[in-house]
Parts: structure tokens; sequence; C-alpha cells
């Protein structure tokens, strides 16, 4: 099959795009690419996965510079915590860059069926996550939007974080007109007020994240910028040894200063907060279950 058009951003089994990688199968959408499992002709290999730009997408100035950007990065990483970007491709149909296949689903996804982890499942998932993260760090890039979406799950549980599209670094190009940039949930103060991310903006979404995993649930419930913005300033979320029994005091501790309001006062690397990750998970003597 040649090069079809895009059309509602749904291709069939077996549509051959760039001339030489065949659609094996959809993956999952988000609001700016859709990800397809494909394999180049010819070769008996493992599939990677394509993301194409979409249709609305492509006719975007900002989302087609937050998408190059995205590639960018994604190539430039090679780290086994990190969804690393292979080749980047473009046509007069499609724009695209295809990454390693990952097909046990986000966290997000994990989280939606089990609610809460158990607690060596969460260390070791928070270890894993801190180990990429300050790899980004390492190599001077700020991620932005790191969230339980943005995790990928390999079928042997391993996990690595992507989508790098808003992620700032020494080589980034990004429109001045792209707006707050971010995830309302995991926005760290400064963010949330002013727009301005470093490396512990991150930290503070990392926080977030391991909040998330121990308890179940967000640290702040409510859904409005206002409630949040006054939350995020003055509001203190429940120690989270409160809501789950079996979360030791030093894990709690470790969460409420990866999540302090002041950047000054967080956890000042991802590198920092793995290290005391890695010392707990020592202590208990075990590794993920799954």
């Amino acid at each position: 099959m040649q090069d079809l058009p895009q059309r509602y951003d749904s291709l069939a089994i077996g549509t051959i795009v760039f001339d030489r990688l065949e659609i094996l199968r959809y993956l999952g959408k988000g609001t700016t690419s859709v990800v397809y499992a494909v394999r180049r002709l010819g070769f008996h290999e493992q599939p990677v996965a394509l993301k194409l730009l979409t249709v609305q997408a492509a006719h975007d100035r900002n989302l087609i510079a937050l998408f190059r950007n995205e590639v960018k990065v994604a190539r430039r990483c090679k780290h086994p915590n990190i969804v690393g970007g292979l080749e980047y491709f473009k046509n007069g149909v499609f724009e695209g860059y295809t990454m390693e296949c990952m097909e046990g689903g986000t966290l997000s996804e994990r989280l939606d069926r089990v609610q809460r982890f158990s607690l060596d499942d969460a260390l070791e998932m928070l270890v894993q996550i801190a180990t990429g993260l300050e790899y980004l760090h390492q190599q001077g890039i700020v991620h932005r939007d790191l969230k339980p979406h943005n995790v990928l799950i390999a079928l042997d549980g391993q996990a690595k974080i992507s989508d790098f599209s808003t992620a700032l670094w020494p080589e980034a190009d990004l429109p001045y007109d792209i707006g707050q940039v971010g995830t309302f949930e995991y926005m760290s103060p400064e963010v949330l007020e002013a727009g301005v991310a470093d490396h512990r903006s991150d930290v503070f979404a990392l926080g977030i994240i391991a909040y998330q995993l121990v308890t179940g649930q967000l640290p702040y419930q409510s859904t409005q910028f206002a409630d949040r913005l006054e939350l995020n300033r003055r509001g203190k979320p429940t120690p989270a040894h409160r809501l789950c029994s079996d979360c030791p005091r030093t894990l709690s501790r470790l969460i409420a200063k990866a999540m302090k309001k002041k950047p000054t006062r967080r956890l000042q690397s991802a590198g920092e907060m793995l290290d005391a990750l890695t010392a707990l998970q020592k202590a208990r003597g075990a590794r993920h279950l799954w």
C-alpha cells in the first residue's frame, strides 16, 4: 500500500508510511499526536512506535514547534528510564518519529486500575522515575510536564519518562505564545503563579506522583484554578502516612519535602530524592512485584 491521506488520524493495518514503515496496530492518541506500532519493511524485528502529528496539529505552527522540540529531546536522550527517539520522518503527508514501543500502557492507566500501589511497587516505580529524571537534569533538560500519563511502562514493568514537547533545554526553540505549560494538578506554585520552571519544579511534580502512588489520591482535590492556586500558596496536604497505614514516616516526610511550596525549601534535585528512595527500598529488602 502507498502513503494514504491521514483522515481522522486513523490508518489501516498494513498502510505503508514514509515508504518503509508498515502500520501494525493503533496504540493511542493525545491532543496533538497519534501513535502506532510499526515495523520496517523487509525486517523481522521487534516493532517500534511511530508518533505522528494529527491533522489539526499539523496546521498549527506552535504545535509543530512543540512536536519538533519533543523529537530533538527524545533523540538526544539515551537512558533505560527515558523513552528514546529513533528516527525523524517528514514528507508531504506526514510528520513523525519512531521511538521505543512501550506496550504496558501508562502509569496513569495503571493507577486507574489499582487506585494505589503497594508500598514496594510504589518505591520501585518512584526509583525508576527519579533515575530517569536525574538523567534529564544532568543533560540540562527540564521536563515541565511530568505526570503519570507521561510515564510509560514496558511489559516487564520498566518505567520510562516520555513526552518532551514542552521541555526546556539549551537548544530549545519554543514559541513565546504557547501560554502556561504543564498539567494543573502537578504544577508547582512558582509555575502556577509566575510561569517560572526549573529542575525543582520537576521535583515537585515527582512529589505529587509519589503522594498519589502511596495514598491513591492527589494532595489537593479542588478542580478550580483559583482554589488550587490558593491551596498551593497556603494549603497543607494531609501527610501520606495518615492516609496509608503502611507508609513509613520517613517516606511521608520525603514526599512532603518534595512538595514544599518554596523551591528553596524543597528537595533540591532528583538525585537527592533518588538517594532517599533507594535507601528506603534497600531497608525493606524488596523491589517491584508485578
